[in-house]
Parts: C-alpha cells; sequence; structure tokens
C-alpha cells in the first residue's frame, strides 16, 4: 500500500526487509521491479538500472517483463551510456504482447540510432514501429506524450525511403550480412518484407544478380 500511495521511502524500507527475510521466490522479481522504480522516480537511474535486471534475469514475465527491460534501456539514455541502449533493447521478446511498451521501446531505439549517429539501428527501430502500428489502436498511441515517440506516417516515411534511396544514397551501400541478422526478429511479420527486398536491392547493386534474384523469390 506504500508503493501505490508514493511513499516510496517506507516502501522502499518494506522491500529491503522483504528481501532480507525470505529466500528468492516467485515474488523476489517483482519486488527489485518496484525497487527499480522506486529508484528511477528519484531520478537515480543507475541504481533503478541495476534493480530492473535483477527482476528479468530468471524470467521475463509477460506482465511486466518487457516493461522493466525497457525501462533498465531508459535508465542507459537517461545517463548518456547510448551504446548499451541497442543491446538492452533487444533483450525484449519480439513477440511481446504489450504493444505500448514496443512502440516506447522502438521510438527510444530510433532515438538512440540518432544519438549514435547509427543510422543502421535508427532503421531497426522504424522496422519495429512498422510492426507496431499494424496492431496498435490509435487511442493507445495518443496517450503517449514521451518526447522520443515516432509516428506511424514518420516510421513509413522512413522505411519507404529506405527501400527506395535516391541515386546518392544508393552510393553509400549497406552491409547485406548484418542485415540478413534482423530476419530472425522480424520475418513473417509485416517489416520482414522490407527487409528481404532491401537484400535483393543490395544485391543487385553489388552486381550479384544471383543472390538478388534468391532474395526476390524470398520476398515473393
Amino acid at each position: 500500500r506504500f508503493y501505490f500511495a508514493k511513499n516510496f521511502l517506507t516502501a522502499e524500507e518494506a522491500y529491503r526487509s522483504y528481501l532480507n527475510s525470505f529466500a528468492s521466490n516467485p515474488l523476489t522479481p517483482k519486488v527489485y521491479f518496484r525497487l527499480g522504480e522506486i529508484h528511477f522516480h528519484d531520478k537515480d537511474f543507475k541504481r533503478a538500472a541495476s534493480y530492473y535486471k535483477k527482476a528479468f534475469e530468471k524470467r521475463i514475465d509477460p506482465e511486466w517483463g518487457g516493461f522493466a527491460i525497457y525501462k533498465r534501456a531508459v535508465c542507459y539514455f537517461k545517463l548518456g551510456e547510448y551504446s548499451r541502449v541497442p543491446a538492452a533493447l533487444d533483450l525484449i521478446p519480439s513477440d511481446l504482447n504489450n504493444r505500448k511498451v514496443s512502440l516506447r521501446a522502438a521510438s527510444l531505439r530510433v532515438a538512440t540510432g540518432k544519438r549514435l549517429q547509427d543510422p543502421f539501428e535508427e532503421r531497426k527501430g522504424y522496422l519495429e514501429l512498422i510492426d507496431v502500428y499494424e496492431t496498435i489502436s490509435a487511442a493507445e498511441t495518443e496517450a503517449e506524450e514521451l518526447t522520443w515517440i515516432v509516428n506511424k506516417k514518420t516510421a513509413g516515411e522512413e522505411i519507404r525511403h529506405w527501400i527506395a534511396p535516391d541515386e546518392k544514397d544508393q552510393k553509400k551501400g549497406e552491409d547485406p550480412v548484418r542485415l540478413k541478422k534482423w530476419l530472425k526478429r522480424f520475418e513473417g511479420k509485416p517489416s520482414g518484407g522490407y527487409i528481404t527486398w532491401k537484400m535483393a536491392i543490395l544485391y543487385y547493386q553489388k552486381g550479384d544478380y544471383s543472390h538478388s534474384a534468391q532474395w526476390i523469390q524470398h520476398y515473393l
């Protein structure tokens, strides 16, 4: 009751007492998660990140586990440790049922890609958003006020430009080997079609017409 009443100082004392009094049990991860939330509220992001990690180390709870992983990634972003954010977000299950968490996580990946000046990571976020917007309702997206939330129109425009770049962008080239690693996460989803078509384009640009044809067939 102290936690929900936002009496966080007393709640933290109670949670610490619980951890010291009882051996690890099914309730322990939720205690760590709430300790993470308390320290996040206090802007102690380093300590919050450590508690969020403990909350999903043994098992990702279907109800709040994905959110704990996302909040840990947010902590790294807040701390300016941008290079740690993508790996943290990769721990979120690709079949996560919490669409609001998926929306936030994908948007955070885009924001992180921009901070790192990593277009590849940024596009991965846009692809994740393509999938989220296939299932999330307008009401759910309107409730989001986070500064890094990317809207559906922007995500679509970015990906359409990516698979049909202008002449200047085509000269930059990309690594199809690195892109292929994404298929495990995206194949079978709307985003998977964009990746397979892009693979065909990349091999065509390299003059590898045999592999390009294979990826066109894969796309079909």
